[in-house]
């Protein structure tokens, strides 16, 4: 849809084979093994890796690929579950309150047993820890949570802003959203 109306190319790329029969019919997809992307050095404007990088083993990796594939100065952005949350789940529409409840309470016990990464759950990471690991590979990082979020909820930019200012935002906020440039 975003290709006829914008006038762009849009490339899908996932590790898995069975693509959505939907999404084969509206954009190019890719299979993507994990090594390296089969895709041209600085073939694209821009990357958006949207709650991806938390399912990556080794994301430093396909960091690395993605900056490879990205031209000079073209856009990525990163959104992911934010790992300092105090509840998650909230947000999706496929779960009863009860899923959501059960999930958090799992969550939490992987917190108090020290199993609270990627590699055993759903963790993300921190805005922090998130913009810190963008530095190594791109420029003019920044965070866009809060704008993702005021857009998102037009309604609540109040209390967005008062969570803010309160400085609980990082524990509030589900995900969190940043912004960079290629080198």
């Amino acid at each position: 849809m975003a290709q006829q109306y914008l006038n762009l190319t849009v490339v899908g790329i996932d590790v898995v084979k069975d693509f959505d029969p939907l999404a084969k019919r509206s954009t190019s997809l890719i299979h993507y093994d994990g090594t390296r992307m089969p895709i041209a050095d600085n073939y694209f404007d821009a990357v958006y890796s949207y709650h991806v990088l938390e399912h990556i083993e080794n994301v430093e990796h396909v960091l690395a690929e993605i900056q490879r594939v990205v031209r000079s100065n073209g856009v990525v952005y990163f959104g992911v579950p934010n790992k300092s949350r105090l509840l998650g789940y909230f947000g999706m529409k496929n779960k009863t309150f009860g899923q959501k409840f059960a999930a958090n309470v799992n969550d939490w016990k992987k917190r108090l047993t020290g199993k609270w990464q990627n590699t055993y759950a759903h963790a993300g990471f921190s805005e922090k820890d998130l913009s810190e690991l963008l530095q190594k590979y791109f420029k003019d990082v920044k965070s866009v949570t809060h704008l993702y979020y005021s857009e998102k909820w037009p309604n609540m930019k109040n209390i967005l802003r008062a969570l803010r200012k309160m400085k609980i935002d990082q524990i509030v906020l589900p995900s969190v959203y940043v912004i960079g440039r290629n080198l």
